[in-house]
This record gives C-alpha cells, structure tokens and sequence, in this order.
C-alpha cells in the first residue's frame, strides 16, 4: 500500500495509529522493513514518515534499540537526521569496520527494499571513506581485511539480484 502513490497518506494515518496502540516489543524484528517502506514515503510525506520512525526510534529507544545496529542504511537527510543520530547513539561506538559489517548485513535482508537502500548506502560510504576503506585492503603480500572480502560478496549479490528495484 505505501508504494501506491494515492493510498499513501491513508495509509500513513493507519501506521501511525498502529505503532501508538501496538506494544512497540512486537515491532523489533520487523524494523529494518518497516523503515525501508516507510522511505516510499518520505519524499512526498516527510513529516508523517518522520512521525512514525519517530515514534519507533525513540519514544521506544529502550524496547527497540536492540534493533536498531538493522537500521544502518537509513538516508543522509535533513529529514531523518534526528533520527540518525538517535540510531548512531545507541550503535555509534563502532569502527567503520563494524559499521560496514552492519550495513552488508542490509544486503542480504529479505526485504528487497531493505537490500536496496543497503546498497546505497554502501555506496555513499564508499564513495565518502573510501580512504579508510582502503586501508582494509593492504598491500602486496598483506592480508585483505574480512570486511572487504564480506564487501566484494555483497556487491556480487546485489548485482545478481533477482528483484529489478535492486
């Protein structure tokens, strides 16, 4: 329903009646792909989405965060910035090698959309610390870091990928 343009607001009224009456414990394990649906929404319906994620993220920090390392490929925007540093508080203190392990794990999600917005995200990060990547590579007779060996499988997998929005 989020991806049908004219159904969306209603539908937004109905997510965010849901997250307000259902215990947010029941969402846990379907945050990443609720996120991922919700950012069909964004663009056109910025405050609602944010409302909503809102709600999730932080007035249930505490029932949800175990959930939120899932969350990494959420976009860079004005909008979700309150957001991202909300999930980057409680997920912060890692590495970018963590980090980048985070964010591959997006790319083997059953969600479609939550491989897709993975794979951006993997590609904004390797355009903007590339540097810091590259040293994960090493050199001759150097050992390539996990990471980079986690990497060159996921982009492999998102090149195959079956579903065309990815």
């Amino acid at each position: 329903v989020l991806e049908r343009r004219g159904l969306q607001a209603a539908a937004l009224t109905v997510w965010g009646m849901l997250v307000r009456q259902v215990p947010a414990t029941l969402f846990g394990p379907y945050l990443c792909q609720i996120a991922a649906h919700l950012m069909d929404t964004n663009e056109q319906f910025p405050s609602e989405t944010v409302a909503i994620l809102g709600h999730l993220l932080d007035s249930n920090r505490q029932e949800l965060k175990r959930h939120f390392h899932e969350l990494p490929f959420l976009p860079q925007t004005p909008a979700l910035e309150r957001l991202n540093r909300i999930i980057d508080a409680e997920i912060g203190r890692k590495n970018s090698v963590e980090k980048l392990s985070q964010l591959l794990q997006g790319v083997y999600n059953d969600s479609p959309k939550v491989r897709a917005l993975a794979l951006l995200r993997l590609r904004d990060k390797l355009r903007n610390e590339w540097q810091e990547l590259i040293e994960l590579v090493g050199g001759p007779g150097q050992q390539v870091h996990a990471a980079v060996d986690l990497m060159v499988a996921a982009l492999r997998r998102g090149c195959t990928d079956l579903d065309v929005k990815v």
